[in-house]
Parts: C-alpha cells; structure tokens; sequence
C-alpha cells in the first residue's frame, strides 16, 4: 500500500497509509487544502500537491468538501511549495541543504586554520628569490629557504639597494653568488617581471 506524508505550518508528517490519510481527511484531521506527498513512482515526480488533486480525496462520502453542496468545490490552485522536513525521504537532502546555507562548520574552521597556519610557516621559511635574464641565462625564480638577509619575495636588484644604505658595497654578480651559493634550492621557476617588481617596491 501507498505511504503519504503530509505537510503543515511548514512541519512534515509521516508516512501514513494512504488508507489512514482518507480517514484522516475524511475525519477532518487533514482538508483537502493539505499538502501532500507520496514516495512512490508515478507520484513522487508531482512534488507537494493538495490532497484534493490525488486518491486520497476518494473518499465517500467527501467529508472534506463544503457544507453546502449546491456550491461547487474548485480547489485552489497551489502557490507555494513549503519547506520540505527531513521525515519526507525524497526532500531530506533539501531540508539539510537549506538549513546549512550561511554556516560554517567546525571541520571547515579547522581546514582554513591550518591553510593559515600553513601559509605563516611557508612565508617565514621560504623565499621567492628573483634573478633577472641579465644575471642569468633567460632568468629565473629560485625558491629557496628563507635566510635572516632575505625577504619572501627578493631579489638581486633589491638586496643591491638595501646593502647601499648599510654601505656594504657588493656588485650584483656578487650578491647573486652569495646568495646562491650555499642555498638550498627547491626549485626553478620562469623568470617573473611581475615578481620582480614586487620585490623591488617592497
């Protein structure tokens, strides 16, 4: 036999027989204005739909039509479809969906921690270290680890600036060795105007 729920104030009942929804309908427990849903092929395609508009309303004699039979019952046509509980198996998924909307849950607080967290130590160890194609054959970024005289983002032509103003006076080709020289080097990208011009403004 056919299973329904039935829907309201936005608050899902349910399933019942849909032997137990006539009498229910019959009885005035549900009006032929309920919504209802049933999750069996064939029905649960239709969505919520007034009691009225399905077999529930097939009932003798029609206890749920108005007093006066001499005025024809129009049902009115449905407007809105309420929120879906979580009792109703096909619309559970939606109900959770909607009530998580806006929320973050605590698994996601902890993965963007640790994304901060992991870019912090990145940034304190690391350096993009850039070397112009006139230092270099066609140039290149080194990702390096981070020493006391080096910033994230450095390069030949900043460190060169900055050693002016200690009055420690180096050429370029020489801070390049030095820097270079006893690196651990990770990695070798392409050469970066973009990257240079950060490290130089910094």
């Amino acid at each position: 036999m056919r299973e329904w729920y039935y829907c309201v104030s936005d608050q899902t009942y349910g399933p019942y027989p849909e032997d137990r929804m006539k009498e229910m309908l019959r009885d005035g427990g549900i009006t032929g204005d309920t919504l209802v849903w049933c999750p069996e092929p064939g029905y649960s395609e239709r969505g919520w739909v007034m009691a009225s508009y399905t077999v529930i309303a097939m009932i003798d004699p029609p206890r749920w039509r108005q007093s006066d039979d001499s005025i024809p019952y129009t049902p009115p046509t449905p407007h809105y479809r309420p929120a879906i509980a979580r009792e109703a198996p096909r619309a559970s998924k939606r109900g959770v969906k909607i009530k998580n909307q806006g929320k973050i849950s605590f698994g996601g607080i902890i993965v963007l921690a640790a994304i901060i967290l992991g870019v912090f130590i990145f940034q304190r160890n690391f350096t993009f270290f850039v070397v112009r194609p006139e230092y270099a054959d066609s140039g290149n970024v080194l990702l390096m680890l981070r020493t006391d005289d080096l910033r994230f983002i450095d390069s030949v032509d900043s460190l060169f600036v900055r050693q002016k103003l200690s009055l420690v006076f180096m050429g370029r080709a020489e801070i390049l060795e030095g820097v270079t020289k006893n690196a651990r080097i990770f990695a070798r990208f392409p050469y970066s105007n973009w990257m240079h011009s950060l490290s130089v403004r910094r």
